[in-house]
């Protein structure tokens, strides 16, 4: 099993984020940018994409062999992994 991302990845900086979001998400981690389907934008924190996966590889991610990420600042996504 394997998962591929291609996308966005904002740190959880004022100048990444802007005043107004960096206030409501302090102390979230960093974020993914994923695509509604509308369109639009959704972040996805370190700590919501940790309970995803532990969620869909039941407790343990060991089933996962391959994982590819393609994004600004990708370091704290591999750290995930």
């Amino acid at each position: 099993m394997g998962i591929h991302f291609s996308g966005h990845g904002l740190l959880n900086t004022e100048k990444e984020l802007g005043t107004e979001l960096y206030n409501m998400y302090q102390g979230q981690g960093n974020f993914l940018l994923l695509e509604t389907e509308d369109g639009g934008g959704s972040l996805v924190s370190t700590q919501t994409l940790k309970r995803m996966i532990m969620k869909n590889y039941g407790g343990n991610h060991q089933g996962l062999q391959l994982v590819v990420v393609a994004t600004c600042h990708s370091e704290f996504v591999g750290q995930i992994f």
